[in-house]
């Protein structure tokens, strides 16, 4: 992927990574415990071990089972707990991709002219920086009632490209989602044949209230996927034909990660051990 910076005085997009906020930057991987009597070792729930395990079903204990009891009850010494931050998943999201900025000081502001609503966006220089255009969705329906039920189309001076056969996935960075003031409609665009970033935004602000978004915070998340994204096969297995040989064996390494046996990034490197 490349990132065209179509003007001299904008900053540069940045990985993933690097722009995520100080305070999960700051926060820490583990968290040293006290009185974890009610928090390591939680009631059993349901969709775990026991609805895979074909010897649990039966009443019998398997091995497994005795082996996380033995191990809980009597080798485990926690002195701290591991944060979502330590979790890998939450990792390797933050590896890929790269972040649009708003690129300079930009201002959002909503007021009631000639009777109706609406929605001013301009930077430092008081010059627009969006499209505002009408209502193309069921916006209460789909993210709840807004005083400005419309997207507003904000032109990023950036051009994104990618090699054909690769495309570039518009998410909002995990942080915004839980914004309650602005969010930006995400989507799968052919970077291949299309570089235009005119991404739409949704605000969720009341009458004469401005948002004020300083340059350089972090927008929009682009992530290159490959074009076999849509040539990729879902299957719902009902049931009464659930694989069980299957599930049991990654039952049995995700298990075998909570003794200390394991972990996730060993199970990448190596594969699935085969269970007993």
């Amino acid at each position: 992927m490349k990132i065209f910076k179509i003007r001299e005085d904008i900053p540069s997009p940045l990985p993933y990574k690097q722009v995520l906020p100080d305070a999960f930057k700051n926060y820490p991987p583990k968290k040293e415990i006290i009185d974890h009597s009610d928090l390591v070792v939680p009631s059993v729930p349901t969709g775990d071990h026991d609805t895979i395990c074909r010897s649990c079903q039966s009443g019998v204990e398997c091995e497994l089972v005795k082996k996380e009891i033995d191990y809980f009850d009597n080798q485990q010494n926690l002195r701290n707990v591991k944060t979502i931050k330590y979790c890998p998943a939450v990792e390797d999201i933050h590896k890929t991709g790269y972040v649009l900025p708003a690129w300079d000081d930009i201002t959002i502001h909503t007021r009631k002219m000639q009777g109706k609503q609406r929605l001013f966006a301009f930077d430092s220089k008081g010059d627009g920086v969006a499209t505002l255009i009408f209502e193309q969705m069921d916006t209460e329906g789909m993210i709840g009632k807004l005083l400005n039920p419309y997207p507003a189309r904000f032109h990023f001076p950036y051009r994104v490209v990618t090699e054909p056969g690769y495309l570039t996935q518009i998410l909002n960075p995990d942080w915004l989602g839980m914004n309650n003031k602005y969010t930006f409609a995400t989507g799968i665009l052919d970077t291949s044949v299309w570089s235009l970033m005119n991404l739409h935004a949704f605000f969720n602000l009341e009458q004469d209230e401005t948002l004020f978004l300083e340059k350089g915070t972090p927008l929009i998340l682009l992530q290159e996927v490959h074009h076999s994204i849509f040539q990729s096969k879902y299957e719902v297995v009902e049931h009464e034909n659930i694989d069980y040989e299957l599930l049991e064996k990654f039952d049995y390494n995700e298990h075998l990660q909570d003794i200390n046996k394991t972990n996730y990034r060993a199970m990448q490197r190596n594969g699935l051990k085969e269970k007993p």
